[in-house]
């Protein structure tokens, strides 16, 4: 199914530039901010790190799950009238594209742990049958980017923008890059898809995006005994 969670992404981190353009910053001490749960909606988060000198705002859906994050290096952000609302606008299309990325079919990793695993040499062994949905990439960008998130329900969500249709590489192995869970090329100009890491054991995992122009490297954090699932890029 394609879906416009790309394009919304792109367009919410255009208003984000835009809105740091034209709103006020502060140079004294700021609380972290939460817009409140909606049953409905989800909500956004404002944390302000002085010691890094930077700001993060999240968007959660209403499970509770991050949809969204970016990292605002140097700024702070005034939390007036304007800009809340504005922060709303901005949750609203996130949540609204979420809401469409819920109805694009899960694809299963790994059946079951007791699978022997392939090595870093090997083929794509576990690659689905299934293809990848292909997602709506903007004709204004030119750009090779990526917006990966895992869930707190063990899902693990890959989708770039591939405007120029260039080989890219999807490889998830372990922090080491000994062992490979997954290998896939991709030529696609936008890729979506859901990996279903249950199954994995709680321990680090690298996620790496190779294009010919960049190559983009996660870690897949699993705590399985608290149900936490995090990602985060790493160079």
């Amino acid at each position: 199914m394609k879906t416009v969670h790309l394009k919304t992404a792109l367009t919410v981190r255009i208003l984000l530039a835009t809105f740091l353009l034209f709103t006020g910053l502060i140079a004294s001490a700021q609380p972290d901010f939460h817009s409140g749960t909606d049953g409905e909606k989800g909500y956004w988060k404002i944390q302000t790190d002085y010691a890094t000198r930077s700001t993060v705002i999240r968007f959660f859906n209403a499970r509770n799950e991050p949809i969204y994050q970016e990292t605002i290096q140097g700024k702070y952000v005034k939390l007036t009238k304007r800009n809340m609302r504005l922060f709303d606008e901005m949750l609203n299309r996130m949540v609204n594209s979420e809401l469409l990325a819920s109805q694009v079919k899960s694809y299963d990793l790994l059946a079951s742990n007791d699978f022997q695993y392939s090595s870093a040499h090997s083929s794509n062994r576990y690659v689905p049958d299934e293809k990848p949905s292909e997602e709506f990439v903007p004709v204004e960008n030119r750009l090779f980017i990526a917006n990966p998130w895992v869930t707190n329900t063990a899902k693990l969500r890959v989708n770039f923008a591939n405007p120029k249709a260039k080989k890219v590489q999807i490889e998830l192995t372990d922090e080491e890059s000994n062992v490979v869970y997954y290998n896939e090329s991709s030529y696609l100009a936008g890729y979506n898809r859901y990996f279903d890491i249950r199954h994995l054991n709680s321990g680090k995992y690298r996620l790496k995006l190779k294009s010919p122009d960049e190559t983009l490297n996660y870690l897949v954090t699993i705590n399985k005994p608290y149900h936490e699932y995090t990602l985060k890029s790493i160079k």
